[in-house]
């Protein structure tokens, strides 16, 4: 491991976002928040706070442990054997008893190879809160003392002293090979009945593998028709995407094309709006200058020949005296009770041959 580790980069690889170093005196790093560290740094991190190097603080990180991690994460070397060695080395020189024994395991296993022989008064096999089973039951159970098998004493006989009573015991062969032939007919019998029960068991024991054999081949082909139905269902539902993607490739062209054709209206639109003003324009232009040379003619002509001023003259006058005479027989026609009719028609009349037709003289427009 590095024994001058960069402080930021073990706190970018190491921690989430917006985590920070708790610092000591002269503002130097001095551990890391356990609940800083990314998922992974703190799986790693429960492995080498038990087993490599031991803590029982669990929520603090110091810059060990952390130089540590970052090795793990990202591929350092770590020497797992010397570290060990020190910490076994540090907590054997330690006087404090208080403190929790590290490396349990690798302590015993190297007491064992080195044939310590353990010496405790009162040795806890079981601990509470740990599942009982039988091999700890036969590790926890203390040997009984053997018995010691008493020697059976034979009764002292006197030599030619016999018992009153007592028949002397004789060897009958008969007996002895009838004993014997008993003993063997027991015995075919009994290997004969374990035939038949092995017979038995191999029959059923083939019978079941039959019906195993059976099972295993109708969910064999249970499996495979679901296989298939599966790739058939799968198979589809790829053909259905494929359709699906299709269609949406021709609506997305259709869409577009729809799209190109409302711009080109859009400026078909505006080009024929542009074209419609400039005729309204145009024509309004047209409108209002000759509108102009009209006002102009109209307001120039009793300049330019007096015998037209001359004329609007006397047909201003004609017009006082024809309303004057007209105002005259409507107040005649009513005293005499003649209908309105009768007098219009004769103003008619009266007007037409009043008014002679004046025939202007040509003129020239001045430019």
């Amino acid at each position: 491991m590095d024994n001058n580790p960069n402080y930021d980069q073990l706190l970018l690889d190491l921690c989430v976002p917006g985590a920070d170093w708790e610092r000591g005196a002269g503002n130097k790093p001095k551990f890391i928040k356990r609940t800083d560290l990314t998922p992974e740094a703190k799986g790693w991190f429960e492995l080498v706070r038990r087993s490599i190097l031991p803590a029982a603080n669990n929520s603090e990180v110091n810059l060990e442990r952390a130089t540590m991690l970052h090795c793990i994460l990202k591929g350092g070397e770590i020497k797992v054997h010397e570290i060990i060695a020190q910490g076994i080395r540090k907590m054997a020189e330690k006087s404090d008893s208080r403190g929790t024994l590290g490396y349990p395991s690798t302590i015993y296993r190297i007491c064992k190879k080195a044939r310590v022989v353990f010496e405790d008064e009162d040795p806890v096999w079981i601990k509470e809160g740990i599942s009982i089973t039988v091999r700890r039951m036969n590790a926890a159970a203390l040997p009984l003392p053997q018995r010691k098998q008493r020697k059976r004493t034979a009764p002292q006989v006197v030599e030619g002293q016999v018992l009153e009573g007592q028949a002397p015991q004789t060897l009958d062969m008969h007996q002895l090979q009838e004993a014997i032939d008993g003993l063997s007919r027991q015995y075919l019998e009994s290997q004969g009945a374990q035939k038949e029960l092995q017979l038995q068991m191999m029959g059923q024991q083939d019978e079941w593998q039959r019906q195993m054999m059976e099972q295993q081949l109708s969910q064999g082909q249970q499996w495979g028709e679901a296989f298939n139905r599966m790739e058939q269902r799968q198979n589809e539902r790829q053909e259905s995407t494929q359709r699906l993607i299709n269609i949406q490739a021709h609506q997305g062209a259709h869409i577009h094309e729809m799209h190109r054709r409302q711009i080109e209206q859009a400026e078909l639109l505006d080009e024929q709006r542009a074209f419609a003003e400039g005729v309204y324009m145009s024509q309004t232009g047209h409108q209002i200058n000759t509108q102009a040379r009209l006002s102009y003619l109209v307001g120039q002509l009793p300049i330019l020949h007096l015998g037209i001023a001359k004329n609007m003259k006397e047909r201003k006058k004609r017009k006082r005296e024809e309303g004057r005479e007209s105002r005259a027989r409507r107040r005649e026609g009513r005293k005499e009770g003649c209908p309105q009719r009768h007098c219009a028609v004769a103003t008619l009349e009266s007007t037409i041959r009043r008014c002679p037709v004046v025939v202007l003289p040509s003129i020239k427009p001045v430019l």
